[in-house]
């Protein structure tokens, strides 16, 4: 796929994504919007500051006052639909038949507007307790996609997110090895869910109280991983008030700790299902890989255009076209990657993002 190609197959993608509301702006179409916004990614700069360098594109204020008129509905059904062409393509081409790992995650974006209706509670940060928050699922191998995301809100809790969140990740990429989420996702709704997908799961276990004394408990039974210093205790156990929850498998790893008084830590996790010593270990170790979604979506920031604005569907369109721009790059360096040719860095990718010069008319 040639450079020019590849500009070209990105303001597409800009284009078909963004949410054209009727008679919303008379004076400019929706190509003009997708020229500022193609601009201000492929030279990292802000709305504002790229509709002054092109004549004939709207500025920023009515880039702004266009979305408004559009619904967080209306964005993020366009959204869904352009990320299913995006991975229909990579499914057509077997790119997604090699069984992953997929990771789940979280991610809370504070907030400081006064659309209390699309907000959510968390932990105070940034000077605030308020966060615009989603869900997002990503595959672990290569390509290493953005499967699906799922918004949060004061009527949909993270459980009823989960569930969509479930089914189109499943849908999008069926072979998948295992899932991998955070401690947050240990509740007994979450896991039911888990369970009811019939795949492997990982989600490890806060460190309670009630786990320590398990710890102990579980010490005086572990075994030994092969020649390693590391070591493995299982139990199945049955969660909610009384044993009325599902059943699930807690395991413990140790493994030295130099940081440790006692020289060792441990490491507890939930899974589905009982297995091997060697295996309950090697789940432990792939664990670890999940944080790699952590890098992926500090990379997405730099596709990502920052706005002032409070104005949830504002907002919301800058976070899903970033993810968005984040799977094309994706999918067309592992294009590149198989055909032994060398592959867009990701300056190169922001840079084919840049319309043509237009020129003033007289």
């Amino acid at each position: 796929m040639q450079r020019k190609q590849v500009g070209r197959t990105i303001r597409t993608l800009l284009r078909d994504s963004f949410p054209m509301v009727e008679r919303a702006n008379r004076t400019y179409d929706r190509s003009d919007f997708v020229e500022l916004v193609a601009l201000a990614t492929g030279r990292d700069q802000s709305l504002a500051v790229a509709s002054k360098i092109h004549p004939g594109i709207p500025d920023s204020d009515t880039f702004h006052l266009h979305l408004k008129a559009a619904t967080p509905t209306d964005v993020f059904t366009t959204f869904q639909a352009r990320l299913d062409e995006l991975l229909s393509l990579a499914r057509v081409l077997h790119w997604l038949d090699q069984a992953v790992d997929v990771a789940i995650d979280r991610h809370n974006e504070p907030n400081y507007g006064a659309e209390q209706s699309y907000m959510v509670g968390m932990e105070r940060k940034a000077g605030t307790n308020k966060a615009h928050a989603y869900l997002t699922s990503q595959r672990l191998g290569e390509p290493r996609l953005t499967l699906d995301l799922q918004l949060l809100n004061a009527l949909r809790d993270q459980h009823g997110a989960l569930a969509d969140l479930l089914k189109q990740t499943l849908g999008r990429n069926p072979n998948l090895r295992s899932l991998l989420l955070d401690k947050g996702f240990y509740t007994l709704q979450d896991i039911q869910l888990l369970l009811e997908t019939g795949k492997d799961f990982i989600v490890p276990i806060p460190k309670t109280k009630a786990l320590h004394n398990v710890e102990r408990d579980l010490y005086r039974t572990r075994q030994r991983v092969g020649v390693t210093a590391r070591f493995i205790a299982s139990r199945r156990y049955r969660m909610g008030e009384a044993g009325t929850g599902p059943e699930i498998v807690q395991v413990i790893r140790w493994e030295p700790d130099p940081e440790e008084p006692t020289g060792e830590g441990w490491f507890a996790y939930a899974c589905r299902r009982e297995t091997t010593v060697n295996e309950f270990d090697e789940w432990a170790t792939r664990y670890r890989t999940r944080w790699g979604i952590e890098t992926g979506y500090r990379t997405l920031e730099l596709f990502r255009r920052r706005t002032t604005s409070h104005r949830y569907s504002n907002r919301l369109y800058l976070t899903l076209i970033a993810v968005l721009l984040d799977v094309a790059w994706r999918l067309v360096r592992h294009a590149r990657r198989r055909r032994g040719r060398s592959t867009f860095s990701l300056p190169q990718f922001l840079l084919d993002t840049q319309p043509e010069p237009v020129t003033a008319t007289a």
